[in-house]
């Protein structure tokens, strides 16, 4: 397996190096741009915990509201008056909108989640890309030295013998 680059490989590689430098603004760019990433990640992953602690007190308010409802339903009521009859529609409206409010908040950690996820892809996508570039050009550029050191070589062997002969 020969492990020489062609000319074409060695451009490819410098245009793509040239092309994450104007992206990001060089190296300090692309650092900036990885930590920004991981800030939002860190924001992310914040937010996503918020609303598991709200999501925990939700809950909570949803099963008392439901406690209260079963006490409700088990008192024997001979009469109830125009008032305590508003009180539960009112409660009963109030359980129904919780259930709402509920399905919004899974819904939006399920956003979160999966923006999450998009981030951390791209900043993965990112990092191999780099290492990749890193490899082929470290790999590349001590083979070419070593390809121009031995042709310096063979062309000073060469123009001694001729010299010498």
């Amino acid at each position: 397996m020969s492990s020489e680059l062609s000319a074409n490989e060695v451009i490819k590689i410098v245009q793509e190096l040239k092309a994450l430098e104007r992206r990001f603004g060089g190296e300090k760019g692309l650092i900036n741009h990885l930590l920004q990433i991981s800030e939002n990640l860190n924001h992310q992953h914040q937010d996503i915990y918020n609303s598991q602690k709200e999501l925990e007190d939700l809950f909570q308010k949803l099963q008392d509201s439901k406690n209260l409802k079963l006490e409700i339903e088990t008192l024997k009521l001979d009469f109830v008056g125009k008032k305590e009859f508003d009180d539960l529609t009112q409660l009963v409206k109030y359980i129904n909108g919780f259930k709402t409010f509920i399905t919004q908040k899974s819904n939006e950690i399920n956003n979160a989640y999966i923006k999450l996820n998009r981030l951390w892809l791209e900043e993965n996508e990112i990092l191999q890309r780099i290492e990749k570039l890193e490899k082929n050009l470290i790999s590349k550029v001590l083979l070419g030295g070593v390809g121009i050191g031995t042709l310096l070589t063979l062309t000073t062997v060469g123009i001694f013998k001729y010299f010498i002969q």
